[in-house]
């Protein structure tokens, strides 16, 4: 996928800056290519072995081409349909209906926090949630109703995301990071944050990175941001300056 855009391009003053001549704004038409990784790799591969090639080049590797960019265009579909599937949210029934100790599955998970945050979940958030409520035996809708409606856990793992200048942790974050002491908040009557704060630098790999142009160390929404490959942008802790 393609776009063309138009921008404003302002120039530098031509004069000192105690003038009060103003300046020109000049409209420059500019092409901005919005590609996907898959057609990123093939305009690479095509640009330096087709477009610009020694020589003629020969059928064979024109054909192989051909194949090769149909290949990568099947990638992308598939890329986009497990994308899509992914932040597909859950329908719950309207008839839905459970008893407390009946076991969990994706529809009443969905209701349960639905019912207590007020919002849908997605597929994805499905396969993040299900994996914490299995190994923490969340395994009936009693038991999960009782977590997401405890406060003490869900603001342990708020408190958390804020200590590493983390995004504020949605319904997905907030359960699944919660099932890990929900059982020992029930049993001692209050909540230790170290095992939070461990899954947590798991999850989201919090370990100490260094940025590659400064040497400065990264926050977390830095580190993640990295590891996106989104832009950085400067953090207001003091730890990361990069």
């Amino acid at each position: 996928m393609m776009a063309t855009v138009t921008i404003t391009v302002i120039p530098p003053p031509t004069r000192p800056a105690t003038t009060t001549r103003q300046c020109k704004e000049v409209s420059v038409p500019v092409e901005i290519q919005i590609k996907t990784l898959a057609q990123d790799l093939w305009s690479v591969l095509s640009h330096e072995d087709i477009y610009k090639p020694d020589g003629d080049v020969p059928e064979i590797i024109s054909q192989f081409s051909n194949s090769l960019g149909a290949l990568l265009d099947v990638v992308d579909n598939q890329a986009q349909f497990i994308r899509d599937f992914l932040a597909k949210k859950i329908v719950i029934s309207k008839d839905l209906s459970f008893d407390p100790k009946d076991d969990v599955d994706k529809e009443i998970i969905a209701k349960i926090i639905h019912d207590a945050f007020g919002t849908y979940i997605t597929e994805g958030d499905y396969c993040f949630l299900i994996t914490y409520l299995e190994i923490y035996n969340i395994t009936t809708a009693d038991i999960l109703r009782k977590l997401v409606n405890c406060s003490d856990v869900m603001d342990s793992v708020k408190s958390v995301f804020r200590e590493f200048g983390l995004h504020d942790p949605g319904p997905a974050d907030l359960v699944s990071f919660g099932s890990i002491v929900f059982y020992y908040f029930m049993s001692e009557g209050e909540v230790t944050t170290d095992l939070i704060k461990d899954a947590v630098k798991d999850a989201f790999d919090l370990t100490e990175h260094e940025c590659e142009s400064c040497g400065k160390l990264l926050s977390p929404n830095q580190t993640i941001a990295v590891q996106r490959g989104q832009p950085l942008t400067r953090d207001k802790s003091k730890k990361a300056e990069g």
